[in-house]
């Protein structure tokens, strides 16, 4: 299997897990899709077949979005190509990590990041204000971007958006939004 089979993989993954554990999809759903893609001769049979596949499950499902979490983009011939990971490109979300710590990452049970040229995203534990996904996103004027949604199923609803933090308050708006505390010393203030 090549890279883009593996990034198509991991691109479902992510869009059709929600499904998965809500136990909405079957044996028989992925046996489908293996033959699919056992059977598609070039890369435009697989990606029509995909669409189709996962359209039986999501009405609204989004070719852009796939693509988009695949990291693919489209070639000058119309094709999909991998787009290029490296770790300068992940230079802004390893800065976050780091100013976040890992401390308060374990606390809030963080699970699934992921990082961008400019974002870390990653899901939570439950907590009493309902938020279960983070995305914190660096604007041009070094400043972050906060926002707080619920991820339910194939839905994502953002709850709360807060912009122009500074890197110091990223601790005190996270233990805001979410009800969680990141830290034993900020416990009972």
């Amino acid at each position: 299997m090549d890279r883009l089979d593996e990034r198509i993989l991991e691109a479902y993954d992510k869009m059709l897990q929600p499904k998965l554990d809500e136990g909405k999809l079957t044996k028989k759903d992925f046996d489908s899709l293996a033959a699919l893609m056992k059977n598609a001769k070039t890369l435009e049979d697989l990606k029509t077949g995909l669409v189709s596949w996962a359209g039986q499950f999501n009405p609204m499902f989004n070719v852009d979005r796939f693509k988009k979490a695949a990291n693919m983009s489209e070639d000058e011939d119309g094709g999909w190509e991998v787009d290029r990971i490296d770790e300068a490109n992940m230079q802004v979300a390893n800065t976050i990590k780091n100013q976040l710590g890992n401390k308060a990452l374990v606390m809030m049970g963080a699970k699934n990041l992921a990082g961008g040229a400019d974002y870390l995203s990653f899901k939570i534990g439950r907590n009493a204000k309902g938020v279960n996904y983070i995305k914190i996103t660096l604007t041009p004027m070094d400043l972050y971007d906060v926002e707080f949604g619920n991820i339910r199923g194939m839905k994502y609803t953002v709850k709360k958006t807060v912009k122009g933090i500074y890197a110091d308050q990223l601790h005190d708006v996270i233990e805001e939004y979410t009800g969680m505390y990141l830290s034993l010393g900020t416990m009972g203030r």
